[in-house]
């Protein structure tokens, strides 16, 4: 069985943070994450050597892989060929592969390996995308998730039209944005198997949003331009 959750936001959205706190109450799981921004060091680096007998483990730790090679940093290229490998070899636990999106276009197997999943073995994987914006996460991997945990992001999420359940992303987009404006910088919602939106959020925050949703589908706002 293979799940697929998503989270995207901008940088300093707390995006890494939650994350480390939802891991953190994750059992008799292990927990591998590609630490490409270098923001898991309170976890140890496990040999990229040792991926397929971790995977195998069950000491149920979290271990981190590092994109440094010989002392240097990994080009894009490299980086792409090392996520490869992760995903080829580590098929039972949680994977957190850290800003996909500045990567995975660079090597199109990735995405593919990702959604495919190894047919040859039997697999309890759970495999965590954490991306910069929305308008970055691939269409067929946005449908296929189980979930997405949104932060605030910069991007227009109109951009994603055509997405399964437009609505509704819209909707959480648009309750992270008002809570933003309200100074709330690290406010997330959460959209479950699409059918859902949860979070710290109440109904008049729910009310107002969907109030915007409407405003803006049908032009509202450009009509109420002309009774200011």
């Amino acid at each position: 069985m293979r799940e697929l959750i998503l989270v995207a936001g901008t940088k300093a959205s707390s995006k890494t943070v939650t994350t480390k706190n939802k891991i953190a109450d994750i059992k008799n799981r292990n927990i591998l994450i590609f630490d490409v921004n270098m923001e898991y060091n309170d976890f140890e680096i496990l040999p990229v050597s040792k991926i397929a007998e971790f995977s195998k483990s069950k000491d149920f730790k979290t271990k981190r892989i590092v994109p440094i090679t010989r002392g240097k940093n990994m080009s894009l290229q490299q980086i792409g060929k090392l996520v490869v490998k992760i995903l080829s070899q580590f098929n039972n636990g949680v994977l957190v592969l850290e800003s996909i999106g500045g990567y995975a276009p660079m090597n199109k197997k990735i995405y593919d390996m990702i959604l495919s999943g190894n047919k040859k073995q039997k697999e309890r994987l759970t495999i965590i995308c954490i991306f910069q914006s929305i308008s970055s996460i691939p269409r067929l991997i946005y449908n296929k998730s189980a979930s997405l945990r949104l932060h605030y992001t910069c991007d227009g999420v109109d951009r994603c039209r055509g997405v399964k359940h437009f609505e509704i992303l819209k909707i959480a987009n648009l309750i992270v944005t008002n809570k933003f404006k309200e100074g709330d910088r690290f406010f997330h919602c959460t959209i479950n198997r699409w059918e859902t939106i949860f979070g710290n959020f109440d109904k008049q925050d729910y009310r107002n949003a969907c109030l915007d949703y409407v405003n803006s589908e049908r032009g509202l706002y450009r009509y109420c331009e002309l009774f200011k």
